[in-house]
């Protein structure tokens, strides 16, 4: 048996997490909308180009509630999503995460409406826990993106605590 593939998606999509804060909040005829510092002309470009559905996932817990989410660029295709259950009372400033984000997602971003790709941040495991120390690193509008082994435990209390 010959099998020939592009295993691209399946090698490396765990490879990576997407981490991204909430810049804006607000109800659209009747649903819940947030927007985060990144979209789809940035890492969750693979929702444009290859159809994939990224799912966003809170750090906080919540009564959650569908709601849809967009990328900062007030482009009527920068839609991450229109259908994702999130907490109903998360806050401008709160982080938002989608694991199994590694494949191709960096690779296609722009610069559109003048917002810069995310910055890339990888993190190897070190003393048996895969986060380290990131001096001088921030979670504000520049960065959105961590790279590591897929895992994100702690993730949101390291992220902050490097806030300077």
């Amino acid at each position: 048996i010959q099998i020939l593939a592009e295993p691209g998606r399946f090698l490396v999509a765990t490879a990576a997490t997407s981490v991204a804060r909430i810049i804006g909040k607000a109800v659209r005829d009747g649903k819940l909308c947030y927007y985060i510092n990144d979209g789809v002309y940035h890492t969750f470009s693979g929702v444009i180009f290859d159809h994939c559905q990224y799912h966003l996932k809170s750090f906080k817990e919540g009564p959650a509630q569908i709601c849809s989410v967009f990328g900062p660029t007030c482009d009527a295709l920068d839609v991450i999503s229109m259908s994702e259950e999130l907490p109903a009372d998360l806050q401008v400033g709160d982080l938002l995460y989608s694991e199994n984000i590694g494949a191709y997602s960096h690779a296609s971003s722009t610069r559109f409406n003048g917002f810069p790709p995310a910055k890339v941040l990888h993190v190897n495991q070190a003393n048996g826990s895969i986060w380290k120390r990131l001096p001088g690193v921030t979670t504000g509008a520049g960065l959105r993106w961590f790279a590591g082994n897929g895992s994100t435990p702690d993730l949101e209390a390291r992220a902050e605590r490097t806030e300077p």
